[in-house]
């Protein structure tokens, strides 16, 4: 809903979100006014191939069929230039906190979520290169302790959430 592409416009070159559900646009058009965002039919990005040095999807792949989200990597891939990243964040669900929050969110009803290593699958089968994954936000609250502490651990699921970042090969 855009909360994350306010830090980033300014900061890059240019920034751009898209979605299946206009309602979700509007709200991220609210909260950020400077990004561009696209309506799409959630099969093909309406982007050139390569345009981006890097596209990522914040908790958003447990809202897409299994079965579909092959080819959401796919398509994140084309439009991500060789050598660019790939970044996809989501719910922790071995976190039993992540799993709580996520079970009484309405949005979630339709959740389906991933762990980890499937995320780290789907994209290699994609032909994608891994470059990090680490668990996140194992704590809500901010400090250098707390930082170096969760950094210690990001190799533990612990994190109510993580990430995996992979490169599109050069070819």
């Amino acid at each position: 809903v855009g909360l994350t592409d306010r830090y980033l416009a300014g900061r890059v070159k240019s920034t751009c979100g898209i979605d299946v559900a206009e309602g979700v646009l509007a709200q991220a058009r609210m909260a950020s006014p400077d990004v561009d965002y696209i309506c799409y039919d959630g099969r093909t990005m309406p982007f050139e191939d390569g345009c981006f040095d890097v596209s990522f999807a914040m908790c958003v792949f447990h809202h897409i069929l299994p079965e579909h989200r092959e080819r959401v990597v796919r398509e994140m891939s084309r439009v991500t230039a060789p050598g660019g990243l790939v970044v996809v964040f989501e719910h922790n669900p071995f976190n039993l906190f992540t799993r709580i929050a996520v079970g009484r969110c309405s949005l979630d009803a339709d959740a389906v979520l991933l762990s980890c290593s499937e995320t780290v699958s789907l994209l290699l089968d994609s032909g994608l290169d891994e470059v990090e994954r680490r668990y996140i936000l194992l704590t809500p609250w901010n400090g250098a302790v707390l930082r170096a502490a969760e950094l210690a651990v990001s190799s533990l699921p612990f994190g109510a959430q993580y990430y995996v970042a992979a490169r599109v090969p050069r070819d």
